[in-house]
């Protein structure tokens, strides 16, 4: 379900692209995942990414706000 609406929305914004990565290739998700799941309330960044994710981008080779 979640899926589905994620291909949806990118083609209601004109497109984009979906591709299956692997845990060990994209740890940094792994590691939001679990700050979700033992979080007790609603988190938000903006422009930057939260300090216990900095180190785990950079060993998964993701430059922040590369714009």
């Amino acid at each position: 379900m979640v899926c589905r609406n994620v291909r949806r929305l990118l083609q209601e914004m004109g497109g984009g692209s979906w591709r299956h990565i692997r845990r060990t290739a994209n740890e940094a998700a792994h590691v939001m995942a679990q700050h979700w799941n033992s979080s007790n309330g609603t988190n938000v960044w903006v422009d930057s990414p939260p300090g216990f994710l900095v180190n785990q981008l950079h060993c998964d080779n993701v430059t922040p706000n590369a714009d």
